[in-house]
């Protein structure tokens, strides 16, 4: 651990307190730098830790709330979560706050990470946890004078609403970053998540199925051959055009849709993913040259000079 530049300066009084109560205690300290020996003193919260719970439910929807803060004079959208009792552990706190202000519970919490609060006044942490497959549990048991209203958001949605700023409690953004940091480690497989190959095979095979619909619908009016022909012609066209579509960008799979993540270093996955699809073409294409030669006896080669 790096040794701090300052240091407090011990004095016979020790600090002073300027105000205590139920919740906080505002004292004055003095410390002094280890470099210039420079002195002054600091303003200091001491307040108790805290935590927020990351609380997912099991159809993919994040637990949120909404509460009036006295010190932004507006409602605020952030995880669940508050203070801890004395002698509290992290996740029986999150175990408690969670049902208290949601009603709801899950399984077992898993600790994701913890952070100073306001490290330049405040002595205090916060901590958050991961709770998956949130269900209701009881009604809410809140604290007199607390409003908590409850949002359920799909979690598709959480970047959007940090980046236009909709959810801007800092500690709150700043725990649900800290959750979509951890999902998305691609050195990892976390709970329900992987990153997903590039998406060529996936759009590319739709693309087939629109293409075979079409060839379909033309066979009531065309020779089973030139139906035949039509795919083996435009197929390998739309495949290469969805493989690269596909590959441009990688996506990030979870259980609850995909969202458009750049990694640049996962081109020799695009790369193997683009030679399987190319194999699949070539396989395509001479299954398809053979259903027509059987179909209609025609020679390979008329057949092959007529489709390339």
């Amino acid at each position: 651990m790096i040794e701090p530049s300052w240091e407090r300066v011990r004095t016979s009084t020790g600090p002073s307190v300027i105000e205590e109560n139920w919740l906080f205690q505002l004292r004055r300290e003095r410390f002094q730098s280890r470099q210039s020996g420079l002195a002054h003193d600091f303003f200091i919260i001491k307040l108790a830790d805290a935590v927020q719970v990351i609380a997912i439910t099991e159809d993919h929807k994040i637990l949120m709330v909404r509460q009036f803060r006295a010190g932004s004079e507006r409602d605020s959208l952030e995880p669940p979560g508050g203070l801890f009792n004395r002698n509290e552990s992290v996740l029986t706190a999150a175990v408690r706050e969670l049902e208290e202000e949601t009603g709801y519970t899950g399984d077992p919490p898993r600790l994701l990470g913890e952070a100073w609060s306001n490290p330049s006044l405040m002595t205090s942490k916060i901590y958050t946890v991961v709770v998956m497959n949130a269900k209701k549990h009881s009604n809410q048991n809140l604290d007199p004078g607390e409003e908590v209203r409850l949002e359920l958001i799909p979690v598709g949605e959480v970047p959007l609403l940090l980046k236009d700023g909709k959810i801007d409690h800092a500690l709150g953004a700043w725990g649900l970053t800290l959750w979509l940091a951890a999902e998305c480690d691609s050195s990892r497989i976390a709970d329900g998540f992987a990153l997903a190959k590039p998406r060529g095979s996936w759009r590319a095979t739709r693309l087939l199925i629109a293409a075979s619909g079409i060839a379909a619908l033309g066979i009531a009016g065309r020779s089973l051959i030139s139906a035949a022909l039509f795919l083996v012609e435009t197929f390998p066209t739309l495949w290469l055009v969805a493989c690269l579509l596909g590959g441009s960008t990688v996506w990030l799979r979870n259980n609850w849709g995909y969202s458009i993540l750049v990694r640049p270093r996962l081109v020799r996955e695009f790369a193997w993913e683009s030679c399987l699809c190319l194999l699949w073409v070539l396989a395509w294409f001479v299954t398809l040259i053979f259903i027509a030669i059987l179909f209609q006896k025609l020679d390979l080669i008329d057949v092959l000079k007529f489709a390339w």
